[in-house]
């Protein structure tokens, strides 16, 4: 018989960076304007990871020597603050002299354990740390 089991992670989070620009932002023209050009820019970063875990569904209760002793439903969660690092690279497209497209990709280094309704298992680890695309705008004023 089919065991039905869905697992959520939400994650949200509350980071602040430092970029180096190893070309600079700007480009001096003739006639001594600065004009914006594509920036590329490394980075490294910190803060905290809020984050909520959840399964519901089947789930296979084992017998203390290890054999599978039948299926239950259920459902569990947890959710926590983690201490988060992070390295990043991006690349800005000026589109205006104060409005840049922004491509970042960035990888974190977060890992908390799971408590909550996990408690009454051992001690999980969770790793909510990995690798995250971004696109956008950034506007400077």
């Amino acid at each position: 018989w089919p065991i039905y089991h869905d697992t959520e992670l939400n994650l949200m989070p509350l980071t602040v960076d430092v970029r180096f620009l190893p070309g600079g932002r700007y480009r001096k023209r003739p006639g001594g304007r600065f004009n914006p050009k594509t920036v590329f820019y490394l980075g490294a970063g910190a803060g905290m990871t809020f984050w909520e875990y959840k399964e519901y569904g089947d789930f296979v209760a084992f017998a203390p020597d290890g054999e599978p002793n039948g299926i239950f439903r259920g459902s569990f969660s947890d959710d926590g603050v983690a201490f988060e690092l992070h390295v990043l690279a991006g690349l800005e497209l000026p589109m205006s002299r104060s409005t840049n497209l922004l491509f970042e990709g960035r990888y974190s280094f977060v890992d908390d354990k799971l408590g909550g309704d996990f408690s009454d298992l051992d001690a999980r680890d969770i790793d909510l740390g990995g690798t995250s695309i971004f696109a956008g705008f950034s506007f400077r004023f």
